[in-house]
């Protein structure tokens, strides 16, 4: 089995933005299950309205000219957001703002890579490469 490398810290800094972005958007964010690829679901009057996968990063969103996240997990939200016709919403905490994208098959490329630091074989994968021009500034 893969060991998961989530942290109660990264649970913490995901649920502060998920708070966040409840109170700016009007909307109640529900946790989603372990097993599920993206972290919350944004309901508006009981209905799922978007999927949301939020991401924790300890670098300015300047320093990479683009955003890049499993090909996997982008497949697999967008796959769950087009059987529920809603969106999808990749969610970034940088250090130094919070931006948001939504899915459009028009804005990417796939690469290969990933981390090498752990030592596990299953961090090299296909990446989506996400143009951090595409991403927008979710204000506070």
């Amino acid at each position: 089995m893969r060991p998961t490398y989530e942290t109660s810290a990264d649970l913490r800094n995901e649920r502060d933005v998920a708070t966040f972005i409840g109170h700016q958007w009007g909307v109640e964010m529900a946790k989603t299950p372990a097993k599920y690829p993206y972290d919350y679901v944004a309901m508006e009057g009981g209905k799922a309205f978007a999927l949301i996968e939020i991401k924790c990063r300890n670098n300015e969103a300047s320093k990479y000219e683009t955003y890049i996240i499993s090909l996997d997990k982008i497949v697999q939200c967008q796959i769950s957001a087009t059987i529920g016709q809603i969106a999808f919403y990749l969610v970034v905490q940088f250090t130094d703002k919070l931006l948001w994208w939504e899915f459009s098959q028009k804005e990417f490329h796939i690469g290969h890579g990933g981390r090498f630091d752990r030592g596990d074989r299953q961090d090299v994968e296909p990446l989506v490469h996400i143009p951090m021009s595409y991403f927008r500034k979710l204000d506070a």
